[in-house]
């Protein structure tokens, strides 16, 4: 009995070969947008988050001086209490107690060594980071992304003195201490334009942008 060739397609586990290959195809652009979009889903968390918890490590530097705390027990030392900000350090920053200047400025100590002022440091563990440091932007009516605005300050202590709400601020532009009525704080997050702004007014206030 002659027998005659098949025609038909090869079939792999119930698919023809074109079949699979297309679907193979569509697997693969499925899962590239996907992971495209829970990088930059990650990278809005990491903004939130930071943002979030500089605005509270700020907030509770504005309680202690409000509440009148106590720098050590039965110290009789109650300095203001504030965070420092370093614009070539974009991965940490210091909660700190002004207890020798009196400056309400952060003495830059390490944490650990004997008379520090450091009373933590912040690590932050994610993909965002502090880009720049601002000054007066919200005051002079202007932008962060304005050329003219000052954004460029190397440092940056805000400060809260017992029993005073008000906070101190004070920058660092181009080797010199400069009070300042708010302060911006701009985040940003690894290959991302999005980014968030946490400000602080002399009168206290904290917000986020």
């Amino acid at each position: 009995m002659k027998r005659h060739k098949s025609t038909t397609p090869c079939l792999v586990s119930g698919f023809t070969m074109i079949e699979m290959v297309v679907s193979v195809g569509i697997f693969v652009i499925m899962t590239s947008l996907i992971l495209a979009n829970y990088q930059k889903f990650l990278n809005t968390v990491s903004l939130g988050t930071l943002a979030n918890e500089i605005a509270v490590s700020i907030r509770q530097a504005q309680t202690y001086g409000q509440n009148v705390r106590e720098f050590g027990a039965g110290s009789n030392t109650f300095p203001s209490y504030g965070v420092f900000l370093n614009s070539s350090i974009t991965d940490s920053f210091v909660l700190f107690a002004d207890i020798t200047g009196g400056d309400k400025q952060y003495n830059g100590i390490s944490c650990g060594v004997a008379g520090t002022e450091c009373l933590e440091v912040f690590n932050i563990q994610s993909n965002a980071n502090i880009a720049r440091l601002c000054g007066n932007v919200k005051t002079d009516g202007k932008t962060i992304n304005d050329p003219t605005a000052e954004c460029g300050l190397s440092s940056l202590d805000i400060a809260f003195t017992r029993p005073n709400p008000d906070a101190s601020i004070i920058g660092v532009l181009g080797g010199v201490s400069k009070v300042y009525s708010d302060a911006e704080i701009i985040l940003s997050a690894a290959r991302e334009t999005a980014q968030k702004t946490v400000v602080v007014w002399a009168n206290g206030q904290i917000s986020i942008e």
